[in-house]
């Protein structure tokens, strides 16, 4: 092509045709710059292309780290409900209270100092988005005041009553102790010393501290899980498409072959995207769904034979022997177990 043009432009110097030569210079000129100028902009709009894909691939790990910062939260929310519960149950039965179950009740209230770990922390630093695009400028800035809230937390508990309770006498049993089925854990004379320490002025008003700052507590990760599903609701609205990803989902436990020293997880099929589903005989027993045969994503849950699917929840009692339509939801959370034969 350019030789071509080349003969043109020697034909027309050599007939001394100067101002046909110069507007076809210029037309030549012109063309050459509007060539490169397209180029520029298919360039400057593949590369556009090419981070807007990258931007969203990165929102959909951030939305699968946020759906697992509201499972996480939600186990902190319950186990500071339980303590709410714990120390209301003291206070306004600890006459009532079984002798033996003083000791364990007491010890219920847990002092564990909450330090928040985000798995959408380590998502949100690869993120890369476009300082021009102001829906993604927006949501950058929305993850960002989150991270930061979270990452300042800091427990308001500050009474650790398990160790005051120690250091009278009255040691913290082991975590798997259950009971009332074994009377025999603490002496008579810590017994005594339980059943005076419930009602101890000084005992009763550390419970009601630890029952103020849990409250405390409570309503700061109520607020990080409100906010971790209100981003993940603008993320849906940015990118429709996106899902949350889970990964060789199955259920074990002793209503199938047993737990992990004996058994692996019989894998579930995924009939739609986050929903499983098995048709399995089960025994009388306990159950729980988990991913890739582990435990750090398993669901357990409350109720049976259907319920809420709660990340790091009890064991789900499976009442009755028999062949079971066995169906997990992990796009809201639910579980069912619907008997077939």
């Amino acid at each position: 092509m350019l030789p071509f043009f080349r003969k043109i432009r020697y034909h027309l110097a050599e007939n001394n045709q100067f101002f046909k030569y110069l507007k076809y210079a210029v037309g030549e000129i012109i063309l050459v710059v509007l060539g490169i100028l397209i180029a520029l902009q298919i360039n400057t709009w593949n590369e556009k292309r090419k981070n807007d894909n990258l931007f969203r691939e990165s929102m959909e790990q951030v939305y699968n780290g946020l759906k697992t910062d509201i499972d996480y939260y939600q186990v902190i929310l319950n186990g500071l409900e339980f303590q709410i519960e714990t120390i209301d149950y003291i206070l306004d039965n600890a006459d009532s209270i079984d002798k033996y179950e003083r000791p364990f009740v007491l010890h219920d209230v847990l002092y564990d100092f909450i330090e928040i770990n985000t798995e959408t922390e380590y998502f949100s630093q690869r993120l890369i988005y476009n300082p021009d695009n102001r829906q993604q400028r927006s949501l950058a800035k929305r993850l960002a005041d989150y991270l930061l809230r979270v990452k300042s937390f800091t427990s308001d508990i500050d009474v650790d009553l398990n160790t005051l309770l120690g250091e009278k006498g009255l040691p913290r049993p082991n975590l798997f102790q259950t009971r009332l089925t074994d009377s025999t854990y603490y002496s008579e004379e810590q017994l005594e010393l339980a059943s005076e320490l419930i009602q101890d002025e000084y005992i009763r008003n550390k419970l009601k501290s630890i029952k103020f700052r849990t409250l405390v507590d409570l309503g700061g990760i109520r607020n990080f899980q409100t906010e971790a599903k209100s981003i993940m609701a603008k993320i849906r609205l940015l990118y429709p498409d996106v899902r949350t990803i889970f990964e060789n989902v199955g259920i074990i436990g002793t209503a199938l072959e047993g737990w992990d020293d004996v058994a692996v997880s019989t894998q579930m099929v995924e009939i739609e995207h986050s929903i499983f589903e098995r048709e399995l005989f089960l025994k009388k027993g306990e159950a729980k769904f988990r991913s890739n045969d582990s435990w750090i994503k398993n669901w357990g849950g409350d109720t049976f034979p259907e319920g809420e699917a709660i990340h790091d929840g009890n064991n789900i009692q499976v009442d009755e022997s028999g062949k079971y339509l066995i169906r997990l939801d992990l796009n809201s959370n639910t579980y069912s177990f619907k008997r077939i034969d």
